[in-house]
């Protein structure tokens, strides 16, 4: 773990929760976000992270900006690693049943920048299905010069339980049973989804709009209040004894603010989990899988 960043952290059991805030929820016990390893994972990097106070509707139209992050892993365990992104998603409300969701997604390497661009149509239900999407991706070199023969697009139609997919040379057929989505919908999907007990959801996974990845669910893990920005500082205090007087050392937790934060968790075939974390409006404020970190941009870089 990331030594020096262990905040505290009630766990509440879920109750009747809905994204507008908590309702009926009972409190079970007090730990150390250091016990979640989601939340310890990145907690390095928000010493200084603020919650945004301005009103916000999962189901309106919205854009949220994201510093992509990466850690490394050494003897002592996960390492922060510096910005090597960003990302933005902005949904736009096309009627009570559908929205469009917009990507554009950037990644650094080494004297290289990888980037995507979406277009999805979406329903409204608790996956945010896909009807259609269009996407494309490049690598560009440090002056923003696209490197040869890097450029793909591709757009997909999803009808009757099949996926056509298209691109300059050919047409790809997917036929799926059941619930299926794309994995960047379920970042819409998340925010809309109730908080209290119930089934995981099933369904199929396109990751990255066309690799397909069966086995999937998508389900609510749990509430917590966390403290978010403390810090450990040394406090030490003179202790009188009949003989004379000792001094005595301790760690203490200082400053920090108290949040509500919510976790929803996805597991499947071929994936890392994927722990999403919102508010208690819905606006999702962190994203973890595997080494890899979105972090809302609403905060300072230490």
């Amino acid at each position: 773990m990331i030594p020096g960043c262990r905040s505290g952290i009630h766990e509440e059991s879920p109750g009747f929760l809905t994204p507008g805030g908590l309702e009926n929820v009972a409190m079970t016990e007090t730990t150390m976000l250091g016990d979640d390893f989601s939340l310890e994972f990145i907690s390095a990097r928000l010493t200084n992270f603020k919650i945004p106070e301005a009103p916000f509707e999962p189901a309106g139209n919205w854009q949220l900006d994201y510093g992509v992050y990466t850690f490394s892993t050494t003897r002592q365990g996960p390492t922060p690693g510096g910005l090597v992104g960003r990302m933005t998603l902005t949904r736009q409300a096309v009627d009570e049943s559908q929205a469009d969701l917009m990507l554009a997604y950037e990644k650094n390497g080494p004297g290289t920048v990888q980037k995507v661009a979406a277009t999805m149509r979406c329903g409204t239900d608790a996956l945010s299905t896909p009807v259609r999407w269009q996407y494309s991706a490049e690598v560009v070199d440090s002056d923003g010069k696209r490197y040869e023969d890097s450029r793909l697009a591709k757009r997909a139609v999803a009808t009757d339980g099949r996926i056509e997919i298209i691109d300059d040379h050919s047409t790809r057929q997917i036929a799926l049973n059941g619930p299926f989505t794309v994995n960047w919908a379920l970042w819409d999907a998340v925010m809309r989804m109730p908080r209290g007990e119930a089934a995981p959801l099933p369904f199929t996974m396109l990751d990255h709009f066309d690799q397909v990845k069966r086995g999937q669910s998508l389900a609510f893990r749990k509430s917590a209040v966390v403290a978010l920005g403390r810090r450990r500082t040394k406090e030490q205090n003179w202790q009188d004894m009949e003989k004379g007087r000792i001094r005595q050392t301790r760690w203490v937790l200082t400053d920090g603010h108290d949040v509500t934060l919510h976790a929803f968790e996805q597991l499947g075939e071929g994936i890392v989990p994927w722990v999403y974390w919102t508010d208690d409006r819905g606006r999702l404020l962190f994203v973890v899988a595997g080494l890899e970190v979105y972090v809302l941009d609403s905060w300072q870089e230490q």
